[in-house]
């Protein structure tokens, strides 16, 4: 009898009360709220170091391309004119092996479709990924209403002196003739001004123009000729946007605006 006491005793001593459980459901709490920012920074960091990388494969691909093709840079896909840019063959143009473009809205039935009018379709290894900085949601309101769907980042149009209208003359520009510290792409905002086709005006002339505050709210990333991916602050960006004499932002080379 004294041993089955002692038993008893023992299980009921081994027990949680409720108000233990409660404790222990408290500092679970607490420690899963203090970890949930760090998770989210370190996710934050990854995306951003992943884009980071992206653009470095786009920025090579370009190189490449110029290495290919008597130092030419690829054709921004500045519309107008259409012709044959980076990233997509407009609809009503051919590819250079002939086959009719289809524009950059995604084709849900053949997603690298467009892709393969693209410039640099073969030099990115035919993979889409590489154009789409993992926060782009293909899902969201905004991106379902852009001209543009087929990448998160987007050429210069100074890079071509921003054509004005379908007459105005192609340039196709050679790598070499560019300051090597000018920016020759970027990723936008989120909003729909910046992807109305495969480049932007740098200065924010229309809304969603010139680098955006996706992974930072201090400035963007951006390609430069060189080759590198660069963080810029956007009050250095603004002060460049601003000059009427070429710079980083305003890089043609063939004017003395950069335009």
């Amino acid at each position: 009898m004294i041993n089955s006491r002692r038993s008893s005793d023992t299980a009921v001593r081994s027990a949680f009360t409720l108000i233990e459980l409660l404790v222990v459901i408290a500092i679970i709490a607490i420690l899963a709220a203090m970890l949930l920012p760090a998770l989210s920074k370190a996710k934050e960091k990854a995306q951003s170091m992943k884009c980071v990388n992206n653009m470095k494969q786009v920025i090579m691909a370009m190189h490449m391309y110029a290495g290919e093709n008597t130092d030419h840079l690829v054709y921004p896909n500045w519309n107008p004119p259409s012709v044959v840019g980076w990233l997509y063959t407009p609809t009503g143009v051919t590819t250079p092996d002939g086959t009719p473009g289809v524009g950059c809205t995604w084709n849900t039935a053949n997603p690298n479709l467009p892709y393969q009018g693209g410039l640099l379709w073969s030099l990115l290894g035919k993979n889409r990924g590489v154009y789409l900085c993992p926060k782009e949601d293909i899902s969201s309101t905004t991106w379902k209403a852009r001209p543009q769907q087929l990448s998160s980042y987007i050429m210069n149009g100074a890079v071509v002196g921003c054509p004005t209208g379908p007459d105005y003359p192609i340039k196709w520009n050679k790598l070499s003739a560019f300051q090597q510290d000018s920016y020759i792409a970027w990723e936008p905002d989120l909003i729909i001004g910046g992807y109305n086709d495969g480049s932007s005006y740098p200065d924010n002339a229309y809304p969603g123009e010139g680098p955006g505050p996706r992974h930072n709210k201090k400035g963007g990333t951006l390609m430069v000729v060189s080759g590198s991916v660069e963080f810029v602050l956007f009050t250095k960006w603004f002060t460049l946007a601003a000059s009427t004499t070429r710079n980083q932002v305003w890089c043609d080379p063939q004017t003395p605006s950069g335009r």
